[in-house]
């Protein structure tokens, strides 16, 4: 496991939920952001594993190793058909997530007339890092796995660019040097 993405994960986590400092302390309690968010990245990168059209033990691995999720090849496969997770609708959908940290962003900036680092383009480097992560975690990433990350993070980014208000030097809310997804 690439533990750097896993605290990048971590952080994103903390950025997406407006009350991580109060559960901090009750380890059961779960916010309906952080509930949110893990169901984005579920659905994200289950969107990944149907580019190939195979469901493997290793996909099933990663989903329990960073986001603590245990299912089966054969209950991802009904996953992603139940929830029409691989559809061109599926890729314009901006996780909700995302549109609350870019509005976040853009109140901070707008309120303050500053803003030394932004939650949205930490989403966007999270989910980007994970997204490549997730494409090698058999040991290659295929055409289709590549085009479709590619469409997902275009459409991402494509949301950022149109929506976020800020400053355009603004450095991400994660340091993400580290983490070397995809390698």
């Amino acid at each position: 496991m690439n533990e750097p993405l896993k605290r990048i994960i971590t952080q994103l986590y903390d950025i997406c939920d407006p009350n991580s400092d109060s559960l901090r302390n009750d380890k059961e309690a779960i916010s309906l952001e952080r509930a949110r968010l893990k169901t984005e990245f579920l659905d994200y990168v289950l969107y990944l594993s149907a580019s190939d059209g195979m469901s493997a033990g290793y996909e099933c691995e990663f989903l329990q190793n960073y986001f603590g999720v245990t299912l089966t090849p054969e209950e991802v496969r009904k996953y992603i058909t139940t929830n029409n997770i691989y559809t061109s609708q599926f890729e314009q959908i901006v996780p909700i997530s995302f549109m609350n940290c870019i509005e976040r962003d853009n109140k901070f900036y707008q309120k303050n007339g500053s803003l030394d680092a932004s939650h949205g383009k930490a989403f966007l480097d999270v989910f980007e890092c994970v997204g490549k992560e997730f494409l090698v975690c058999d040991g290659e990433a295929s055409e289709s796995e590549v085009s479709d990350f590619s469409i997902y993070t275009k459409m991402l980014r494509k949301y950022f660019n149109e929506n976020y208000n800020g400053p355009t030097a603004v450095k991400s809310a994660v340091y993400i040097e580290d983490v070397h997804a995809g390698e």
